[in-house]
C-alpha cells in the first residue's frame, strides 16, 4: 500500500528520482536564464511559468528520492503535503523535510500547460526560494547517490553549475510593463535569481568536496564558489 516503510531501499529507482531531480533543477535555471535575458515581461511568461512548473518537479523528484532512500514506496502524487502526512507517523523527521519542499507543488506542476495562467510575482519569489532550499538537500544527499559513481549524475550535476554559471553572468534586459502584473513577476525573476544560485553554489560546493577535479570550468572569484 502507498506510504508503507519497505524493508529495503529501492537504489534504481532512488536514482531515477535523483536523476529527474537534478534534470528538472538545470532546466528551472535555464528557465530563469530565459526569463532574466527577456525584454519583454509579456514574452518572458512561458520562460516564467516553465521555472515555476520545473522548480516545483525539481522539489518533488527530490522529496520522493528521500523516502525511498528511507524504505518508503512514495505515492504518485504531487502533492508533497501528502506525502508527508503519509510517513508522518512513522517518520516524522524526514516527513517534516518533504513539508519543507512543498509550497505550491501541486498547482505549479500544471504551469507548463497552455492555458495556465501567468505565474505571479510571489509564485516566482516561491519557486526561487524552493529551488534553493533542493539545491541545499541535494547537496546533504550527494554522499548516498554518489555512492553509485552513476556516470549519468556526473553529467546532469555539471549541467546544473554549468547552466548556474550562466545564469549568474546574464545581463539582465532592461523590463517593460513594469508596473504590470507580468513585469512584477519579471522582476521577481530578477531578484529571485541570487537565491536560487544558493542552491546550485551549495550543490557545487558539496560537489568539489567529493571530487579532487571539479567538473565545471572554472571562473573569476566573485564571492560565490562555482
Amino acid at each position: 500500500p502507498d506510504g508503507l516503510k519497505e524493508p529495503e531501499m529501492d537504489h534504481e529507482m532512488y536514482r531515477e528520482e535523483i536523476g529527474n531531480s537534478l534534470r528538472r533543477f538545470s532546466e528551472a535555471v535555464l528557465a530563469a536564464f530565459d526569463a532574466v535575458r527577456s525584454p519583454s515581461a509579456v514574452g518572458a511568461r512561458n520562460a516564467l511559468n516553465n521555472f515555476v512548473k520545473l522548480s516545483a518537479d525539481a522539489a518533488e523528484n527530490l522529496a520522493k528520492a528521500m523516502l525511498v532512500r528511507n524504505g518508503h514506496q512514495p505515492r504518485s502524487i504531487h502533492h508533497l503535503g501528502r506525502l508527508a502526512d503519509a510517513i508522518a507517523a512513522e517518520d516524522p523527521e524526514l516527513a517534516e523535510t518533504v513539508r519543507s519542499l512543498d509550497g505550491q507543488t501541486q498547482a505549479d506542476h500544471t504551469r507548463h500547460y497552455g492555458d495556465a495562467p501567468p505565474a505571479a510575482a510571489e509564485a516566482v519569489s516561491h519557486a526561487a526560494m524552493r529551488l534553493q532550499r533542493t539545491g541545499r538537500l541535494l547537496a546533504a544527499e550527494l554522499p548516498h547517490w554518489q555512492s553509485g559513481q552513476s556516470s549519468s549524475l556526473t553529467v546532469l550535476t555539471e549541467r546544473i553549475i554549468s547552466c548556474a554559471v550562466d545564469l549568474r553572468d546574464a545581463q539582465a534586459a532592461a523590463l517593460d510593463e513594469t508596473g504590470s502584473e507580468a513585469g512584477r513577476a519579471a522582476q521577481a525573476m530578477r531578484e529571485g535569481r541570487e537565491e536560487l544560485l544558493k542552491g546550485a553554489n551549495a550543490l557545487w560546493t558539496a560537489w568539489k568536496e567529493a571530487h579532487p577535479e571539479p567538473p565545471a570550468p572554472q571562473v573569476e572569484d566573485d564571492g560565490l564558489s562555482f
